[in-house]
């Protein structure tokens, strides 16, 4: 959840900086796990983190933000399934396979 968050807010600006937000927005990639990655990379399921009422709540205003739509999926995803993945759980695979999941993620992201 955190990631889709910080990612936005790169993405987009945040609500804090008002109309000055394009100034310092930048286009930066989504590169976290999608709940498709989950499945097909056999994510163990104790690296699930179950969501909080905060996270909960975060999520549903991600959801209804315009500047999310390219993320919305996952983000509907997310709050169905009730549990985030960090990108830190990948370090079941080994480190060889967190970064070669990084690499292909930036270069094949449907999040642009």
């Amino acid at each position: 959840m955190g990631g889709i968050q910080v990612w936005s807010c790169y993405r987009h600006g945040s609500v804090r900086m008002g109309l000055e937000a394009f100034k310092y927005a930048v286009n930066i990639h989504w590169t976290g796990l999608s709940h498709q990655d989950i499945a097909s990379l056999n994510v163990p399921p104790q690296t699930f983190v179950p969501l909080t009422d905060k996270a909960r709540k975060g999520i549903a205003k991600l959801i209804s933000w315009e500047g999310t739509q390219d993320v919305k999926m996952e983000l509907e995803e997310m709050q169905k399934k009730n549990y985030s993945v960090e990108l830190q759980a990948l370090h079941f695979g080994g480190t060889g396979f967190l970064l070669k999941y990084v690499v292909k993620k930036i270069l094949t992201s449907p999040y642009r």
